[in-house]
């Protein structure tokens, strides 16, 4: 759980970066979006991968459309997240699906994505940490210790800590978003997940 004081440092930090986010040209944006896909497919762990877990963009994040494009064309498995919430409440957890052909048909939702249906067939964590596979994890700021301020949910981090603390010699946990959102050091709670790579244009 994140601290409830309004004036904490990854609440402000969120504000920050949010700010920032948004304010950033489209034209550069969908530049360095194929800037850092390109950085990724030279890791030696997207080349291994044959299964992808990867985030469906928000309008003010980096595009990830050039990684599902690769992706696809590599033949590699590709999987993206649904957020599912109970119905006694509380934040929810996070869970991914295969990517159909067809998956920009689906309805959008509340942060204008297009949402997985909830018909869809989830992907067991055995699955996915039998790898090799690689996750592309959004975030709002990141190090290169592996820190990461996500919107403070906890979804990722929950995810990685049940289905990657297995074995994480098959599985990548890899950040992707822009230089400016580079920090020298990422607050972080013991609950956070720190993440193997960082991907960054």
């Amino acid at each position: 759980m994140e601290p409830s004081d309004a004036a904490s440092p990854k609440r402000e930090l969120r504000t920050l970066m949010t700010r920032r986010l948004r304010q950033m040209d489209p034209g550069e944006r969908a530049q360095r979006s194929q800037a850092a896909a390109e950085m990724l497919f030279t890791r030696q762990s997207w080349r291994a991968a044959d299964r992808v877990l990867v985030f469906l963009s928000m309008p003010a994040e980096i595009d990830t459309a050039p990684i599902l494009a690769a992706a696809r064309s590599a033949g590699k498995a590709l999987a993206v997240p649904r957020i599912d919430k109970p119905a006694t409440g509380g934040p929810g957890d996070i869970h991914f699906v295969l990517l159909p052909d067809d998956w920009s048909r689906w309805p959008r939702d509340s942060w204008n994505i297009p949402g997985p249906p909830a018909d869809a067939l989830i992907l067991e964590c055995d699955w996915i940490s039998a790898g090799p596979a690689i996750i592309i994890v959004p975030g709002l700021a990141f190090d290169r210790k592996g820190g990461r301020l996500g919107r403070g949910k906890g979804y990722y981090d929950r995810f990685l800590t049940t289905c990657f603390h297995r074995d994480r010699s098959r599985c990548t946990a890899i950040g992707l978003g822009f230089a400016f959102q580079e920090l020298e050091e990422v607050p972080m709670e013991t609950w956070d997940y720190r993440l193997d790579d960082i991907v960054l244009a």
